[in-house]
């Protein structure tokens, strides 16, 4: 029997929830669940996007892994009200200056993005740089006046890169220890041996892989940087096109460890890829800062406004 209502109850959703995502019927979602039906081919790729799996680990007879845990709500919301969020497809592009292809998975909201900010071939919308989310938690800032091919593609088509469900990543990121999380057991247990795989492979582990973000030159350099408050707002200021303005020219970055100083010029970055996780837990906190001291000026406004216009009654009181 096929693992669909194992997949679809850990996500908290249900049959009428997911025929309605999938475009199909409650009863059509039991009899798959049933196996009293063959899931069709297109049937089983929506599915696939909409349960953050891929197509094989719907259909496997083997008891799953990790799947079991309930995600957050705020996963759920995104699946049952932000439908563009849910997989597209894939991103691809490359630069004429080196040769390599780069290729990630995206949203239809990021399918949206691309669509918008590239007109055509060689016709660019807005600004040079093209920033998009992708679905293996990277935050591309992609250089339209370097790039010599772009292009989305539906999973209908092709098969985009595989990607991991957003609590992984979290878990991944936020701490180099997984123990020191509150977890559910079988959310921790992938996530440590997702840790051991990838340790047999590199010389440095996961934790410091999703806490570097990776700038490549036009010639094709690859330069990795830490990602640490100051760096995170080096990326923060490009989003916010600083350098559109002639305010800021380099991208800098600093080792506080070993006190070293690196800048590149903003020109001559290809693509500036940026731990999505590590990247927002910085950039919020800076954020939340900057409203909480907002507020606080607008507080201190309305205060002294209160206390002029008591005084101002209070005058006419006494003239009166």
């Amino acid at each position: 029997m096929v693992q669909l209502k194992q997949l679809r109850t850990s996500r908290g959703l249900t049959q009428k929830q997911i025929a309605k995502l999938v475009k199909t019927t409650p009863g059509t979602i039991a009899r798959w669940e049933a196996g009293k039906a063959e899931i069709p081919g297109d049937a089983l790729k929506k599915l696939a996007s909409v349960l953050h799996c891929m197509p094989d680990s719907i259909l496997s007879t083997e008891p799953l892994k990790f799947y079991e845990y309930t995600p957050s709500d705020t996963f759920i919301d995104c699946l049952l009200e932000i439908e563009k969020k849910v997989l597209y497809g894939g991103l691809r592009f490359s630069f004429d200056s080196f040769d390599r292809v780069f290729n990630f998975p995206i949203s239809g909201l990021n399918n949206d993005i691309v669509s918008h900010d590239v007109k055509s071939v060689g016709e660019i919308s807005g600004d040079d740089w093209l920033i998009v989310e992708t679905m293996d938690n990277w935050r591309l800032f992609i250089n339209l006046k370097l790039i010599t091919q772009i292009e989305t593609y539906n999973f209908d088509l092709e098969e985009p890169p595989a990607y991991e469900l957003p609590e992984v990543y979290e878990a991944l990121t936020n701490t180099p220890d997984i123990e020191e999380l509150e977890l559910p057991d079988v959310l921790r247990s992938y996530c440590k041996e997702k840790s051991r795989q990838f340790e047999r492979k590199h010389d440095y582990s996961l934790w410091d892989y999703y806490n570097h973000a990776i700038v490549v030159t036009r010639k094709g350099k690859q330069i990795e940087v830490f990602l640490d408050e100051e760096t995170a707002l080096e990326f923060s200021a490009l989003e916010a096109n600083y350098y559109d303005d002639g305010c800021i020219e380099f991208l800098k970055f600093v080792n506080e460890d070993s006190k070293s100083y690196q800048a590149v010029h903003a020109e001559h970055v290809a693509i500036a890829m940026v731990p999505s996780v590590a990247y927002h837990n910085y950039v919020k906190d800076e954020e939340e800062e900057k409203t909480e001291e907002s507020e606080g000026k607008s507080d201190a406004i309305v205060s002294d406004e209160t206390e002029s216009t008591l005084e101002s009654n209070s005058e006419n009181e006494c003239a009166g």
